[in-house]
C-alpha cells in the first residue's frame, strides 16, 4: 500500500482515525502506562508511515498494526525486566550501598565536564538536547517546535548522548546508578 498522493495521504489518516485510539488502549493493557503506550503508538504508525512502500500487509491493516503494537510493547517489557534485574543486582552491592547520590550529582568536576560537554553541542543538537533532558519534551513536541523531523531530532539526540557517553565514560558507572536510583 502506497501513500504518494493526497487521496493516498487522506487514506492513511483515516486508517489513524479508525485505529489510533483502540491501540492506544491495548498499549495501556499491555504496558501499564498511559505515556508509553502512547509513545508505543506513535512509533508504530510513524514507522508504518515511512515504510509505506515496504510494508506487506497479508491479513488486514488492523492486524497488522495490533501486532506491530504487541510486539513493540512486548519488546519494551522485555527491556524493563533487564533494567529490574540490573537495577536490583546493583542495590546488592556493597560498593553501591555506601554511595550517596547526592554527592555524585553536586560534584562540581562531574557538572562542569557535563555542562561543557553539552555546550560543545552544535547549536541545534543543544537546543533540542536542553528541550528533551531539562524542559521534559518528547521528540514530537521539539519536532514540532523547531519545524524540523521526528528523525531528526532523533538524530540530534543521538549525537548529543553519544558525545555525552565518550566524554564522560570514566563516569559511566556513577552515571548509572543515578538513573537507576532517580529515573
Amino acid at each position: 500500500m502506497s501513500f504518494t498522493t493526497q487521496r493516498d495521504l487522506g487514506a492513511f489518516e483515516k486508517i489513524f482515525k479508525e485505529y489510533y485510539s483502540s491501540l492506544l488502549v491495548y498499549g495501556i493493557r499491555m504496558v501499564g502506562d498511559r505515556s508509553e503506550a502512547e509513545d508505543v503508538v506513535q512509533e508504530v504508525f510513524f514507522s508504518y508511515w515511512n515504510q509505506k512502500d515496504k510494508v506487506e500487509i497479508s491479513h488486514s491493516v488492523k492486524s497488522y498494526l495490533f501486532g506491530a503494537v504487541k510486539r513493540k510493547c512486548q519488546n519494551r517489557l522485555r527491556h524493563q525486566m533487564v533494567v529490574s534485574k540490573h537495577q536490583s543486582e546493583l542495590v546488592k552491592s556493597p560498593a553501591v550501598l555506601s554511595l550517596n547520590p547526592e554527592e555524585i550529582l553536586n560534584n562540581e568536576e562531574l557538572s562542569k565536564r557535563i555542562n561543557h560537554c553539552i555546550d560543545e553541542l552544535p547549536e541545534k543538537g543543544r537546543q533540542v538536547f536542553r528541550m528533551n533532558r531539562y524542559e521534559g519534551k518528547k521528540y514530537k513536541e521539539i519536532a514540532e517546535e523547531l519545524n524540523i523531523s521526528i528523525k531528526t531530532v532523533e538524530g540530534h539526540m543521538t549525537n548529543a548522548l553519544k558525545k555525552l557517553r565518550m566524554a564522560l565514560a570514566e563516569y559511566a558507572f556513577l552515571l548509572f546508578l543515578i538513573m537507576v536510583n532517580y529515573g
